[in-house]
């Protein structure tokens, strides 16, 4: 848009008194187009040379003073800081739900360290220090996600303020700081490793381009990229960012070995994960009954992901943790391969222009960029591995930065038609109180297990998860015929849900109705026999009938899934009771070596003579 005659004034009056980053920032403006007025007032060879000048500012780095800088922007940064604060404070004090109650208030693991994978070390290394510092308190958890969220923003702030324009910087980060697409990763515990990634992505971005490509600045970034892709496989397709982005915003590609920290990062992960792929896709196929892992064609997956992603972040409604409506009509196909189309058609139009000029400050290499930075960011989902649900919003966590970004550029330039300015700031100031209210609400369903489930069935009733979770939410208010009826229709959408089987089989043995329960416990071993709850179940109703040769079957099948104490005491029982003293006397033995002080074991012991 064209600049104010006053802008223009100002620009020519301070332009050898003020730098380019001073200047756009007292305007208002992005530096670029500071440097299309003057590349269109002055001759070639004056504006050219004026570029050259540049180069210190924008390539080296060097002067940049991140002490001086968080002085000199407190009062922005403080303000973002309560912001944030502010629109993820009700969601604190929420409980533990979902996958946060196997891997933080049933996993023996953060008590002594130990990890399996390298995916995720990050992650477990945190949970560790968290649970050693406080146990299983999902507000030390959760504090710890809002702040790695808290401080995304402001290195969201810090890169499109210093690259950009201070307006700019508002913008994208006020959008980044409240906007409910990204409640999933801050305030579900188990979506924190999205939010951990982003922060160390981001501050390695943030070296690569302030600080100069000496072997220290650069070590520095691959170190915090390295911790980004041990946090978060999906970092690893972003180090291709990094060149995309000397290219659009430098103008060249650096030199090879500028880059080899970072590649050396990549491989290193890509050799220790990406090996594994085969099990970790059978791992999570049991885990999920191949509900969450089913591959489908690109052609299919990318254009309903993408247009999903975008509806959600310029309209988000439906926000659910199981995005499971994804059939659509020929025609609702149609239109959703359209909207991946036209989008893939203006970042294509941006590199174009870009392209065409190579105008390091042009408004189209900014789209690009940042356009292309929302599909590399997704790269990992996309891709036909069988190893991500088709949508998911924590997926998107970073690469809404992309689109936030876009949209930032068109307010600020919209922003610069000075009869329109008010009105601009006064939409943009409602759209983020709204936002920020969406996100005040989305963290309500995170609450408990009861609000999460209920939230979820209104949005994704055909997951049969869904149902499987409302059945326990029913259970857990002792409305078991309720219950009943949600494990079924779990069970009808997917016939291979042993979780249902086995939940729907405890339902009926609360209600008396043994042999439903029993045949009910049977599937679940028969579709997965690493559910030990069965067996343990099967085995309590034959201690019952007094059938302890079927009680002993089940009850060993248990114990050599989950080698627990209080299973090896159920087993030394059934021992006993079928008048196998030595098996009884050896389980009670290695307990009390174990765990001295255990009552129950010593008086068993005890009652068989030892």
């Amino acid at each position: 848009m064209a600049l104010t005659h006053t802008q223009k004034k100002f620009i020519k009056k301070n332009i050898n008194k003020l730098n380019l980053s001073e200047l756009s920032q007292d305007l208002g403006l992005l530096q670029q187009e500071v440097l299309s007025y003057l590349n269109g007032i002055w001759k070639k060879e004056k504006y050219e040379k004026y570029v050259r000048g540049l180069e210190p500012e924008n390539k080296s780095g060097e002067e940049f003073n991140l002490v001086n800088w968080v002085k000199a922007e407190k009062k922005i940064l403080i303000g973002f800081l309560l912001l944030t604060f502010f629109v993820y404070a009700n969601g604190l004090n929420s409980g533990l739900v979902s996958d946060d109650i196997g891997s933080i208030l049933n996993n023996p693991n953060l008590k002594t360290f130990h990890f399996e994978q390298f995916n995720g070390l990050v992650t477990t290394i945190s949970y560790f220090l968290l649970y050693k510092l406080g146990g299983p308190n999902p507000f030390l958890f959760r504090f710890v996600n809002l702040i790695f969220h808290i401080g995304s923003v402001l290195l969201v702030y810090l890169i499109f303020q210093k690259k950009h324009s201070r307006n700019l910087g508002i913008f994208v980060a006020s959008l980044f700081a409240v906007h409910p697409i990204l409640v999933e990763s801050v305030t579900w515990i188990s979506g924190g490793p999205y939010d951990k990634y982003t922060f160390f992505f981001l501050v390695s971005f943030a070296l690569w381009i302030f600080y100069s490509r000496n072997l220290r600045n650069l070590s520095f970034s691959a170190f915090f990229f390295l911790l980004s892709i041990f946090t978060n496989e999906k970092a690893v397709p972003l180090i291709i960012i990094y060149p995309i982005y000397d290219f659009i915003f430098r103008g060249e590609f650096s030199k090879m070995r500028t880059y080899i920290p970072h590649l050396l990062a990549t491989i290193f992960f890509s050799l220790l994960f990406f090996g594994k792929i085969a099990e970790r896709k059978v791992g999570l196929q049991q885990d999920y009954y191949s509900s969450a892992t089913d591959v489908l064609s690109p052609l299919v997956q990318i254009p309903i992901a993408i247009s999903e992603y975008l509806r959600m972040i310029f309209w988000p409604t439906g926000l659910t943790l199981y995005h499971s409506e994804m059939s659509f009509s020929n025609g609702q196909y149609l239109i959703r391969s359209l909207i991946l189309t036209f989008f893939v058609g203006i970042i294509i139009y941006a590199s174009f222009k870009f392209l065409k000029n190579r105008n390091l400050n042009s408004s189209w290499g900014f789209i690009f960029f940042w356009g292309s930075f929302f599909f590399i960011s997704l790269a990992v989902t996309l891709a036909p591995l069988g190893l991500a649900w088709i949508v998911a919003e924590r997926y998107v966590y970073l690469g809404s930065l992309g689109i936030f970004a876009i949209v930032g550029l068109l307010v600020s330039k919209l922003a610069e038609k000075e009869n329109l300015r008010v009105f601009v700031y006064a939409v943009f100031a409602v759209a983020i109180v709204a936002l920020g209210v969406r996100t005040i609400i989305r963290n309500m369903d995170w609450k408990n297990e009861d609000t999460l489930w209920v939230a979820t069935a209104k949005t994704s009733p055909s997951n049969p998860t869904t149902h499987n979770n409302m059945g326990d939410v029913y259970s857990r208010h002792n409305d078991l015929d309720n219950a009943i009826k949600e494990f079924s229709k779990a069970i009808e959408i997917n016939s291979n849900y042993a979780d249902a089987y086995h939940n729907r089989g405890s339902a009926y043995q609360s209600k008396g109705d043994i042999e439903n329960a029993i045949n009910d416990y049977r599937k679940a071993i028969e579709i997965n026999p690493n559910i030990w709850q069965s067996s343990q179940n099967l085995a309590g109703i034959y201690f019952d009938k007094g059938d302890y040769e079927k009680s002993s079957k089940y009850m060993e099948a248990a114990f050599s899934k989950n080698p627990s104490i209080s299973l090896a005491y159920s087993l030394a029982l059934i021992y006993s009771k079928m008048g196998d003293v030595e098996k009884a006397r050896s389980l009670l033995i290695d307990i009390l070596s174990v765990d001295q002080s255990n009552v129950q074991a010593s008086q068993l012991l005890n009652n068989i003579g030892y």
